[in-house]
C-alpha cells in the first residue's frame, strides 16, 4: 500500500516578521510567508528574491581554480590548442558538455569530447581515456560535472603531462587533489558564495570568467544560459540563490527558440510558445535529455543540443522513442520494487534485484522515496556486484550516511540528495543494516510538511497568484506554493477523465466559491455536503478572453474538529 510521504502540517510560521517584511515590501502575507520559509527575511533578500538580476552574480574568480583555469583555458585559445572534454551521461553533464564546446568552439578551437558509457564505463573519469588522449598527442581535458574525487587519475594525468582542469559539483571527500585546476564550490578553501550549482553552472562560471578574460561582452556568455537551466533542473539543484537567478534567465532564453534540438524537443512534447516553468523543462526536456544516458549512450542527447535545424526533428523524435523505452522499463521495476518496499519497516529502502536495468533504477528510487518519505537505495545486481542509485528526502544526507557505511562499499559519490555506490553482493545485508542505522542517527522523519500555511477564503485572488508568480521558477527548494483550507463546504464533486482518475469540486466558503481539481483523486470518497479540508496550489484558467481563479487540489479530506497539526 502507498502512503503520502508528507503531513497536513503548515510550516512554523513567524507571523510578526511576516507582518514585517508584508509591510515593508507591499506584499500579500502569504506571498510574505513563503518568503520567509525559503530564508528570506530582510528587505534586501527580498528585493534580491523578487527583482535581483544576473549582475549581481558573485566575482567568478571567488571560484577557487578559476585563475589558474582561465590562464590555461586563454593560451589553449591563443594557440587553438586541440582539447578534450570529459564529461557525464545525464542531462548535466551533456549540458555542460554542449555548453563548453560551443564557447570554445566560438574562438576556433578543435575540441574533442568523450562521453562515458553509464554500462560499459560507469560514473567518473576513467583514465584509459586520458591515456589515448595523450597517445595522440593531448595535452589538455577538461571534465565537467565529475572528477573531484578521482584521485588517481589526477596522478595519471600528471604523468602523462596532461594539463587536467576539473569542474565539478559533487561532495569532495578528503585526499590529495594534483590536477592542473580543480573548480567546485563546495571545496572547503572555496569562497564563491553559491555553494549549490550543478555541474553545468560550474562550467558556465569557468565560461564566464574565461569570455571576461578575452574581452567577449557578458551577452555572449549569457547565450548559454538555456542550457545552463535544462542542466540544473534535470539535476534538481535548489532553485534559490545564483541558481534562481540562472534558471530564471535561461528559461527566457529557452523560450526564443534559439537552440534548435531544445526547440524540437519542446515542440514534440507539447511545449508551447512564450513563456516556459522549470515544472516543464522538468518533466517533458530532461527526461528526454536522460533517456540515451540510462539506456547505455549518451551521444544522442549530445547530438541534439549541438544540432543544426536540419538535424534537430530527427534527433528529437529519436531522443523520444528513446524515452518511451526508458519509460517501460521503468514501470516494469516500479512495480517490483514497490511490492519490496510495501514490506519494509526499516527508516530507510535498501532494495536489490538481479534483473533490474542500472540506467533507470535512479528514477525509481526517487518515485519510492517521494511515496514512502524514506531514502530509497535500488541496486541492480551483474554477477557478483551491485550497482545504485540513492535519493533522499529532506533531513537526510546522504553522504554522510554513505561515509558510515563506507567499509561495506566498493566505491560511492554524489551529493547530500542524491548518489551512487558499487557493492559487493556478498556485502548487501550488512550494507542495508548500516544504511538504516547512519539514516536513523540523522534523526530524520517520516514524511514532508509541504503547506506553506494557513490561509483563509478570502485571501484567494488572481492578484496573489499574480504576486506569488515572483517566487517563480518554481523547483527543488522553492516548491510551488501550497495552502491549507479548513472548513470548505463541497457544492460539486464528480469523477472526471479516463476511468473517472481525477475529481471535480466546487468549494464554498460563505459567499466564496471556488473551482478546483483533484488529479488522481477519482478514488476519494467526497461527496456534495460534505466539509472538507484542503491542501491547493493556486492556479487561472482562461475561456474565451475571461480568466478566473481555480484551485489544484494536492491533498482532500473530510474537515476534522481539532486545529493544529495532525
Amino acid at each position: 500500500m502507498m502512503v503520502e510521504a508528507w503531513r497536513w502540517a503548515a510550516s512554523e510560521t513567524d507571523w510578526c516578521a511576516v507582518k514585517r517584511l508584508s509591510e515593508m515590501m507591499k506584499l500579500h502575507r502569504l506571498t510574505a510567508a513563503c518568503l520567509l520559509q525559503r530564508g528570506v527575511s530582510t528587505v534586501e533578500e527580498a528585493r534580491f528574491f523578487l527583482k535581483g538580476s544576473l549582475t549581481e552574480l558573485a566575482d567568478p574568480y571567488t571560484m577557487a581554480g578559476t585563475k589558474e583555469a582561465v590562464q590555461r583555458l586563454a593560451a589553449a585559445v591563443d594557440k587553438r590548442e586541440r582539447l578534450l572534454i570529459y564529461g557525464d551521461y545525464d542531462a548535466d553533464g551533456v549540458t555542460s558538455v554542449a555548453l563548453l564546446t560551443l564557447a570554445l568552439r566560438k574562438f576556433g578551437v578543435p575540441v574533442e569530447y568523450y562521453l562515458p558509457s553509464r554500462l560499459g564505463d560507469g560514473y567518473g573519469l576513467h583514465g584509459q581515456i586520458l591515456e589515448q588522449f595523450a597517445a595522440g598527442g593531448g595535452r589538455l581535458v577538461l571534465t565537467v560535472d565529475c572528477g573531484i574525487n578521482s584521485f588517481s587519475e589526477m596522478d595519471l594525468a600528471k604523468q602523462l603531462e596532461i594539463d587536467l582542469i576539473v569542474t565539478d559539483h559533487h561532495e569532495p571527500l578528503p585526499g590529495r587533489r594534483s590536477a592542473y585546476a580543480v573548480l567546485n564550490p563546495k571545496q572547503l578553501h572555496c569562497s564563491y558564495p553559491e555553494k549549490n550549482l550543478a555541474g553545468v553552472g560550474v562550467a558556465w562560471t569557468l565560461v564566464r570568467a574565461l569570455y571576461s578574460h578575452l574581452g567577449v561582452p557578458f551577452a555572449e556568455a549569457a547565450e548559454f544560459l538555456d542550457l545552463v537551466a535544462v542542466g540544473s533542473i534535470a539535476d534538481v539543484v535548489p532553485l534559490l540563490g545564483e541558481n534562481r537567478l540562472l534558471v530564471k534567465a535561461g528559461l527566457e532564453n529557452l523560450a526564443k527558440g534559439n537552440r534548435p534540438g531544445l526547440t524540437a524537443l519542446l515542440r514534440l512534447c507539447g511545449g508551447e510558445e512564450g513563456k516556459l516553468t522549470a515544472l516543464q523543462v522538468a518533466f517533458r526536456i530532461a527526461p528526454r535529455l536522460n533517456a540515451p544516458g540510462r539506456l547505455g549512450d549518451a551521444l544522442p542527447a549530445l547530438q541534439a543540443l549541438l544540432a543544426s535545424p536540419a538535424e534537430a526533428e530527427q534527433l528529437a523524435l529519436d531522443l523520444d522513442e528513446k524515452n518511451r523505452l526508458r519509460q517501460q522499463v521503468e514501470k516494469d521495476i516500479l512495480e517490483e520494487a514497490r511490492e519490496q518496499a510495501a514490506a519494509c519497516n526499516d527508516s530507510a529502502l535498501v532494495l536489490w534485484h538481479q534483473d533490474w536495468h542500472p540506467g533507470v533504477i535512479g528514477i525509481v528510487a526517487g518515485r519510492l522515496a517521494a511515496e514512502f518519505g524514506k531514502p530509497t537505495v535500488l541496486i541492480a545486481l551483474d554477477g557478483e556486484e551491485g550497482r545504485g542509485s540513492i535519493r533522499s528526502v529532506p533531513g537526510c544526507n546522504l553522504m554522510e550516511a554513505l561515509q558510515n557505511c563506507a567499509k561495506q562499499l566498493i566505491r560511492f559519490g554524489g551529493h547530500r540528495e542524491a548518489a551512487g555506490l558499487s557493492v559487493d553482493k556478498s556485502n548487501l545485508a550488512q550494507f542495508q543494516a548500516d544504511f538504516c542505522r547512519a539514516v536513523e542517527s540523522q534523526g530524520v522523519e517520516e514524511g514532508q510538511t509541504l503547506i506553506m500555511a494557513e490561509a483563509e477564503a478570502a485571501d484567494l485572488s488572481l492578484e496573489l497568484l499574480e504576486e506569488l508568480s515572483e517566487l517563480e521558477p518554481f523547483g527543488q527548494g522553492n516548491p510551488e506554493p501550497l495552502f491549507l483550507l479548513r472548513g470548505m463546504a463541497v457544492e460539486m464533486a464528480r469523477r472526471v477523465g479516463a476511468q473517472g482518475a481525477h475529481l471535480q469540486l466546487r468549494l464554498r466558503k460563505g459567499n466564496l466559491v471556488f473551482k478546483a481539481i483533484c488529479f488522481g483523486g477519482g478514488d476519494k470518497q467526497i461527496s456534495t455536503g460534505e466539509t472538507v479540508d484542503a491542501a491547493v496550489v493556486l492556479t487561472a484558467n482562461t475561456w474565451q478572453s475571461q480568466t478566473e481563479l481555480s484551485l489544484r487540489v494536492r491533498a482532500l479530506r473530510i474537515s476534522l474538529p481539532e486545529q493544529g497539526s495532525f
